[in-house]
């Protein structure tokens, strides 16, 4: 049993990706349906799609913009961060609400999505940018040499108004996360705002989890996050509630209302699957 689970550890990270690339080139061949068009620009193929999960694409990214404007005050003109842009989920919908006076930055570890963006969006839409961000991933970006505890973001103090991140804090551990939050609050310009989204550990968290009756069974981890897979703690991860409190006011931001709570661990009035922070720079 001890070598069987050291060899899926040492396999999991290849070959999961290259299982992804087959099934997502699977997907493009058996879909031939006409492009959707988001503001003005045709969505991305399927495998590119699914990079973000394997929620309905456009439904999901419109759901994330307006919840940008409903909860974090995202308006027109305001310049944006979106970490983890993925292939333009976000991206596209917030072409109509930032307008050409805002301004909008993405960074994802994969190059194929990166590229894609690149040549669709930004080409119609030059206050729309994205690079690849050189930060090492077994499961999408195995070339990066830099390593998520360490990177900094590649751009200059007080940069952004808003900061944006869906579905990243989920699937890192507990010093990449300590270190995003970080450079988060130093692109901030004061008073700009921080939206993340968690799987957030509370006492309520941890009776579900330990009842059964949250959708993921996490274990704690090495590093003093959670995870479902210790032999792939990036799968899925869950971080300490006032853990995360303590790094965001350590950081400069500050939290003025409660987190909005998800449904991933039982909670029957939550707003979305995950648990949503909305920080100032203060």
């Amino acid at each position: 049993m001890a070598l069987a689970a050291r060899v899926r550890a040492w396999a999991s990270p290849v070959v999961k990706p290259i299982v992804r690339r087959v099934r997502y080139r699977w997907a493009d061949l058996a879909d031939r349906r006409s492009p959707t068009v988001v503001s003005g620009v045709p969505i991305p193929p399927t495998s590119l799609q699914r990079l973000n999960g394997p929620q309905e694409f456009v439904k999901v990214g419109a759901t994330i913009a307006e919840s940008l404007v409903r909860n974090a005050g995202l308006t027109a003109g305001e310049d944006v961060l979106d970490v983890g842009c993925g292939s333009g989920r976000v991206a596209l919908p917030l072409i109509s609400i930032l307008g050409t006076d805002g301004s909008y930055e993405g960074f994802d570890v994969v190059p194929e999505a990166v590229a894609w963006c690149q040549r669709r969006i930004t080409a119609a839409h030059p206050n729309f940018r994205f690079q690849l961000a050189d930060v090492h991933s077994d499961h999408y970006h195995r070339a990066g040499t830099q390593t998520a505890e360490t990177y900094v973001f590649p751009f200059a103090d007080a940069t952004f108004d808003l900061v944006f991140l869906t579905s990243i804090f989920t699937h890192l551990g507990a010093d990449a996360t300590e270190n995003y939050l970080r450079q988060c609050a130093r692109v901030l310009r004061p008073d700009g705002r921080l939206f993340a989204t968690f799987f957030l550990m509370d006492e309520f968290a941890a009776a579900a989890v330990a009842a059964g009756s949250a959708d993921r069974a996490f274990h704690p981890a090495a590093d003093g996050a959670f995870t479902t897979n210790p032999r792939d703690p990036d799968a899925a991860v869950a971080h300490d509630e006032s853990t995360i409190r303590a790094i965001l006011e350590r950081s400069g931001m500050e939290l003025r209302r409660p987190p909005l709570r998800g449904t991933w661990c039982g909670r029957p009035d939550g707003a979305g699957l995950q648990d949503v922070i909305v920080a100032h720079k203060a």
